[in-house]
């Protein structure tokens, strides 16, 4: 039987060639971004639940639940500089039951 082994992460870290997970505290404790770095275009900057929509980011508004909404605030400023300089956003729009399973799937949206 196979036995998944976890590591604790604490601070801004490159798990794997080209994918960096920046924490963005806020929404809940422990909460992280992902950038993915690609050959020939923008590094892609995965919001996950720090930044819901270009508007959210845009206005620098934050919705739904945050155990904490200033953190939250200064991480959706952090998304911000790091897409300025680094990165295209993507942010996740929605998510979707599949009927056949009981996984749920993101579905990122790029600059909407």
């Amino acid at each position: 039987m196979y036995t998944p082994t976890f590591q604790s992460l604490q601070g801004d870290q490159e798990i794997a060639k080209g994918i960096w997970l920046f924490e963005t505290p806020g929404h809940t404790a422990g909460h992280y971004s992902m950038m993915v770095e690609l050959a020939n275009r923008r590094p892609m900057l995965f919001t996950a639940d720090a930044c819901y929509s270009r508007k959210n980011l845009d206005m620098m508004v934050i919705s739904s639940f945050h155990v904490d909404p200033v953190a939250n605030l200064k991480s959706m400023q952090r998304l911000k500089d790091l897409e300025s300089v680094d990165g295209e956003v993507g942010f996740v729009a929605e998510f979707l039951q599949i009927a056949q399973s009981d996984f749920l799937v993101h579905v990122i949206i790029f600059g909407q």
